[in-house]
């Protein structure tokens, strides 16, 4: 087993330089219990990693009115253009993540290691000049740029949420139809994580760990449908009066084609499917909890298991998620995930984490956080007679 702390310190100022708006500290503890250990260093296992990023016009929200205040946004409103825009039912953002890390004790090369990434995201709501109410064409292209923190640190599960080959690609394009305002249905290329096994109090960490969980991150032949390659999909969700939801989603089992990392749409369902399913309650504009929720996800293919005897075995796993504020700023969450270790490397995995939002007065984008992770290998399996 082993045992991660990483400490975050994050502002998001409209304008910002890149080494200033985010320092993020982590360090890998050895735990006390050697047995099971999982190891996700690949030379010394105590590393210490400095990194900074920033987001650049990417704090505003995509809004639908011509009303909304676009202070917030690095360019503002265009002369009105950019509110004519919306008027028209085209939304646009633009933002700009940088990141530098450098291990200061450990790791495979002692190199500075720099890395970014441009996001264009674009959304025309066919409802506004068409009679198509409910419609809307979503896309999303990313610019993936730099060195990999990865190959520095010597990881073995992804240090940085930005490590990935260089490539200019498109990452989603899909059409959403939401009937009124409880259900949506969303067809085309997208992000499982950007609706599945998320909690919003954990985004502040710039680990990949805290994004997905390791338990569903670490399957699939080219990993599951999320950074930096996406797969087809259809999503639904509904959400009750009371806050209440369930979510549903199928991906292609295979996301892109393994070793190609530019834009590439895998259209062959020869290997099956993931599906997954959500349910709990979600509430941001609540005092106390936030989401409490329950998954599970399964591939539709057998594969032969790790241990390489046995009958085929499927591939499926549960989480749990928390996030919930604390006290008055403190927020904290917790998230569970298990796979199944018959399939899997890592059969369980544990984060918990907080996070304080403006400390200090007068910087409220500011957020001081820190974070805990767990993982679990299974024990070795005896054929043996």
């Amino acid at each position: 087993m082993k045992n991660k702390i990483q400490f975050s310190i994050s502002t998001r100022p409209i304008l910002a330089i890149l080494l200033s708006p985010l320092l993020a500290f982590s360090v890998d503890v050895p735990s006390a219990i050697q047995s099971n250990e999982v190891s996700e260093i690949q030379s010394p296992t105590n590393q210490s990693i400095v990194n900074s990023s920033a987001l650049i016009d990417g704090e505003a929200k995509l809004v639908g009115d011509s009303e909304s205040d676009f202070d917030s946004f690095l360019l503002g409103d265009w002369g009105h253009f950019r509110s004519t825009l919306i008027d028209n039912g085209f939304e646009f953002e633009l933002g700009y993540i940088g990141e530098l890390s450098y291990p200061l004790v450990g790791g495979v090369q002692r190199e500075l290691a720099l890395l970014g990434q441009l996001a264009i995201v674009a959304n025309f709501d066919l409802g506004s000049k068409l009679d198509l109410s409910g419609w809307k064409i979503n896309t999303v292209t990313h610019w993936d740029h730099g060195d990999s923190p990865g190959e520095i640190v010597g990881d073995r599960l992804v240090s940085s949420n930005l490590d990935s080959a260089d490539a200019f690609k498109l990452y989603e394009a899909y059409v959403s139809k939401s009937f009124g305002e409880r259900f949506e249905l969303k067809a085309g290329l997208r992000d499982l994580n950007a609706e599945f096994y998320a909690t919003d109090s954990s985004a502040v960490f710039r680990n990949s760990d805290f994004g997905i969980g390791a338990s569903l991150s670490q399957t699939g032949e080219n990993g599951p449908s999320i950074f930096p390659t996406t797969a087809l999909a259809l999503t639904s969700r509904f959400d009750s009066e009371d806050h209440y939801y369930f979510q549903s989603g199928i991906f292609n089992a295979v996301a892109g084609k393994p070793g190609e990392s530019g834009t590439y749409v895998n259209t062959d369902f020869r290997d099956g499917y993931l599906m997954i399913w959500e349910t709990g309650f979600q509430h941001e504009e609540s005092t106390n909890l936030k989401k409490l929720a329950v998954g599970y996800w399964t591939y539709t293919k057998t594969l032969s298991p790790i241990a390489e005897s046995g009958s085929d075995i499927i591939n499926n796993g549960v989480y749990l998620l928390l996030d919930s504020t604390i006290h008055q700023n403190l927020r904290g969450f917790t998230r569970f995930g298990w796979a199944n270790p018959l399939a899997n490397e890592l059969a369980a995995s544990l984060d918990l984490g907080l996070n304080l939002s403006e400390p200090f007065s007068g910087r409220k984008n500011d957020v001081v956080g820190l974070a805990w992770r767990w993982r679990l290998r299974p024990m070795p399996v005896n054929h043996s007679a």
